[in-house]
């Protein structure tokens, strides 16, 4: 595996990056090792004096932070990924060739587990970890073995391959592609089996000569299940290639002829809009599905890190101990950080949380917290913004009036049609409200937006109360069932723009399934609402109400933005 070994058998270099939409939180592998689960040691908040700040500047309240969730022991963690803020693996080995392991944490990095492997083995290290949704994931062990699970918890061998590649990629659970060489690979199977697709050869004049040169595959990104592209080089030359058609088909075209591509990077946030980072640490921009670049100025990070988002506006890109980012998905600046070690591999599964991984079993999490907050080992940080948009308060109202109307009317009976108000499995593939809670001292999991939700369960119908006569919820709450319907219309309005401008692209089929179902969701929470209003007594009303909590939750749960702004409660 030449991307793997470039980056981390010789000096063991770097790399690294999902808003609309996480994945959802899964429970431990249930294949794991029994073991206790690993706890960092607990920190201890404490309050940082305010700085002084000048007549008429609003203090900040939040800034962002580095802080340590590390594995203890002294072991080389080569890749990580988060399927959502909490639920996440960091792989790697004793060393870059054996003792292959795999961490899991449900918990955002509070506690650790071995899932699959043993560092005292001669088994080959875990790389190379990628996921398409919050179920379907793969990743190579050594060079030749290729492990994928089908739902988020369980690995098994999924083929073998016997050669050597820089990048892969899925643009489904079934197809995948890879750089090898001057050949794409592809793969209709989920990685059982690879076949070439492409071979790159590119026509380029030389002193007035037009000369047929093979050209070396690099990084592979696809924006869509059919529209991806891979950077390629000769010389100095940037090539770019590019398929229609979910890499059964590609054609190249000259990229930059003056820069070379050689261990270059590239994401694209749709189909036409995209990043190029070459050799030397530029970057490159463009809005024309690859046609024709722009340099950007104000970033530059060396090594071979990738670039990932986490939505369209918000992406990193760290290598060593330098960090790239945009916040506004066009311009990019770098800062240095100081982690203790370099960084290898980092993931970005929203906006306000991301991890970086290294030498020495180094995890750091990136979250936003208060100005206040300080704590042992933390490392100032960019800060990342927050969601600019009405939509979160939209939802927000929604549920407490949810909640108040809760209070007024009768509780359905056990067992009454709507009477779920959880939200389904999955709950933090999302989360419009805010998040105000973390990780306690003693290591529970992080409420998730289901476990927030209002009015949850254990409502018992009122057998005291008779038919009532029509129109029955308005002449005891029509304020509030305007109010309901009011902002149900309007998130209605302002949902569909929000979840294209925030979906999320740490898993791609997820960001690019959530505005289909958005929509659908705004439009069957605006009839059940009708329903509600157009109840004809108690019992009805409240069966109504259960669907419409239901349906708010669900809304909740897969929006995908929950903004963390807290700390660790003191122990």
């Amino acid at each position: 595996m030449k991307r793997a070994y470039k980056r981390w058998g010789a000096g063991f270099l770097t790399r690294w990056i999902y808003v609309l939409l996480a994945g959802a939180l899964l429970s431990a592998p249930q294949g794991a090792r029994a073991q206790t689960p690993v706890r960092r040691n607990a920190v201890r908040q404490r309050t940082v004096p305010k700085a002084a700040t000048s007549p008429g500047v609003e203090e900040p309240k939040f800034k962002g932070i580095w802080e340590p969730v590390s594995y203890p022991e002294d072991i080389l963690l080569l890749d990580v990924f988060f399927a959502n803020r909490n639920v996440g693996w960091a792989i790697g080995g004793r060393n870059a060739q054996t003792g292959g392991v795999v961490l899991y944490t449900a918990d955002g990095g509070e506690h650790w587990s071995v899932s699959l492997g043993d560092t005292q083995s001669n088994d080959k290290a875990y790389r190379d970890i990628r996921f398409t949704d919050a179920r379907h994931g793969w990743m190579w062990q050594g060079k030749e073995k290729l492990l994928r699970t089908v739902d988020g918890q369980n690995w098994e061998v999924a083929g073998n391959f016997h050669g050597d590649f820089y990048d892969y990629t899925f643009a489904s659970p079934s197809v995948g592609l890879m750089s090898s060489s001057d050949k794409i690979l592809r793969t209709v199977d989920g990685g059982k089996t690879w076949q070439p697709v492409f071979v790159c050869r590119i026509s380029l004049q030389t002193s007035g000569l037009t000369q047929d040169v093979a050209c070396t595959f690099q990084s592979l990104h696809f924006p869509s299940p059919q529209v991806g592209y891979a950077v390629a080089y000769h010389g100095n030359t940037t090539i770019l290639a590019k398929t229609l058609d979910g890499g059964a088909t590609w054609r190249v075209s000259l990229a930059l002829p003056d820069e070379g591509g050689k261990e270059g990077e590239v994401f694209f946030l749709n189909e036409n809009t995209g990043f190029l980072r070459v050799s030397n640490g530029t970057f490159y921009s463009c809005d024309d599905g690859g046609q024709t670049w722009h340099q950007l100025s104000g970033a530059h990070v060396g090594g071979r890190p990738e670039m990932k988002f986490a939505d369209p506006e918000v992406g990193w890109s760290i290598g060593y101990r330098t960090m790239a980012f945009t916040k506004d998905g066009r311009s990019w600046t770098s800062r240095d950080i100081g982690f203790p070690a370099n960084v290898n591999a980092f993931a970005v599964p929203s906006r306000d949380r991301g991890y970086a991984v290294g030498n020495h079993g180094m995890i750091y999490r990136y979250r936003v917290v208060p100005t206040t907050y300080s704590a042992q080992g933390m490392i100032d940080a960019p800060l990342m913004p927050g969601f600019d948009s009405v939509v979160p308060q939209e939802v927000a109202r929604l549920t407490d009036v949810v909640a108040q109307l809760r209070s007024k009317l009768p509780a359905a009976a056990p067992g009454e049609p709507g009477g779920q108000t959880s939200a389904p499995a999955g709950g933090q593939s999302g989360g419009f409200q805010q998040d105000t809670t973390a990780p306690s001292s003693g290591g529970a999991p992080i409420p998730t937006a289901n476990s927030n939700a209002a009015g949850a369960g254990g409502f018992q119908q009122d057998t005291g109360t008779g038919p009532e006569p029509a129109g029955y919820v308005d002449s005891c709450c029509g304020p509030l069932i305007q109010q309901l319907e009011t902002t149900a219309n309007s998130f209605a309005v302002h949902a569909p723009p929000f979840s294209q401008r925030f979906r999320n692209l740490n898993l791609i089929l997820e960001g690019l399934n959530f505005l289909n179902s958005v929509v659908n969701q705004a439009n069957t929470l605006k009839q059940s609402i009708r329903a509600l209003r157009q109840a004809k007594n108690a019992q009805a009303a409240a069966a109504a109400l259960n669907t419409v909590s239901t349906q708010v939750n669900e809304i909740s749960s897969t929006g995908g933005f929950v903004q963390d702004t807290t700390a660790l409660p003191q122990p």
